[in-house]
């Protein structure tokens, strides 16, 4: 389960195994994520696609970067459902994604661990 959160050695790769590196991309993602999503939910509330798509496909990008799959694709999947303008597919796949980065973060810390940080 946990290699479909964060796939470890492509990450791991993408930073040229620099630990430290990592558990910071980590705590910028957790940041943005948290500050993302507040105006997600907003553009949500509004209706408007445009914000809605522009904030998930930065999530997306970001989730990319840390190898984050399961966020990755969740973030794909809100960005076709903005694109259709679909607001109630949107509604119901949101507490997806917040599920996806709960799972997420308790892996991150898992990392952190297994890091001795």
């Amino acid at each position: 389960m946990s290699e479909e959160v964060i796939d470890l050695p492509e990450v791991m790769e993408r930073v040229q195994d620099d630990k430290e590196l990592l558990l910071e991309l980590f705590e910028i993602f957790t940041k943005d994520y948290v500050q993302k999503t507040q105006t997600l939910r907003s553009a949500i509330t509004e209706k408007n696609f445009e914000v809605i798509k522009d904030i998930v496909h930065s999530i997306k990008g970001a989730a990319g970067n840390i190898s984050a799959k399961a966020v990755h694709a969740t973030c794909l999947n809100i960005e076709k459902l903005s694109a259709e303008k679909n607001i109630s597919a949107i509604e119901s796949t949101v507490p997806v994604l917040d599920g996806n980065f709960k799972i997420l973060q308790t892996r991150m810390a898992e990392i952190k661990k297994e890091f001795g940080s």
